[in-house]
């Protein structure tokens, strides 16, 4: 996002225009290398956390693994993967227990996810009110994958560390979407900016495209 918006702001200057792509340029910017990582990935979470509120959707898919040969199943999975940030994977569900689920990557890696690591799932319905308004209705927190996840789902994970403990939790791409930017307040230099979940699935930068009422972001004012 952060790239796209120099790009435009360049490809628009009189003086440079289309001569950006072809006069080998170097640009330098106000961007913080490291704030930036952190507000991708603190944009990233705080999306999933509130999707995650709202309940399950549902797996992405579900396919039938008998008409898939290996390299056929992990092209598949690559489709979707290329959607997804980072720490977010896609995989198929090969084997379904109670408080363990076996899942499958595209690299032909084989996981096992344990419940605990599921357990916000709920089921989420959508309900129209007396005003025929669309609200969301959540049911009771589901007691073990057996209940929500089916053989053959393909479902996105996220990737955990705690200490040296690597694991990966059921999560999913959220619906919610959102924008962060990080400002010097002495001189105005943009530090960091994300305008919202995955630059490859929207490009619509939600920092300076979208129109919306400044709420409490207008109290420093």
């Amino acid at each position: 996002y952060f790239t796209e918006e120099v790009r435009k702001i360049l490809i628009k200057n009189e003086k440079i225009g289309s001569k950006l792509y072809t006069n080998g340029y170097s640009v330098r910017t106000t961007l913080d290398t490291s704030i930036q990582l952190k507000a991708e990935e603190a944009l990233i979470n705080g999306l999933e956390k509130l999707d995650k509120r709202q309940g399950w959707r549902g797996p992405v898919t579900n396919i039938n693994l008998s008409n898939f040969t290996n390299d056929k199943l992990f092209k598949f999975l690559q489709n979707y993967q290329i959607n997804l940030p980072k720490k977010r994977f896609a995989a198929v569900v090969t084997k379904v227990s109670k408080n363990i689920i076996t899942v499958l990557f595209k690299d032909g890696k084989e996981e096992y996810i344990e419940f605990k690591n599921a357990s916000w799932a709920r089921p989420q319905t959508i309900k129209k009110d007396d005003q025929n308004r669309f609200n969301i209705h959540l049911g009771k927190k589901y007691k073990n994958f057996k209940q929500f996840i089916s053989k053959g789902d393909i479902i996105v994970l996220k990737k955990n560390k705690n200490k040296n403990n690597i694991y990966f939790s059921l999560s999913q791409i959220p619906i919610v979407n959102g924008a962060i930017v990080a400002l010097d307040p002495h001189t105005g230099r943009v530090l960091a900016m994300s305008g919202g979940y995955n630059f490859q699935i929207s490009e619509f930068n939600r920092v300076t495209q979208a129109k919306r009422q400044p709420g409490s972001a207008f109290k420093p004012f």
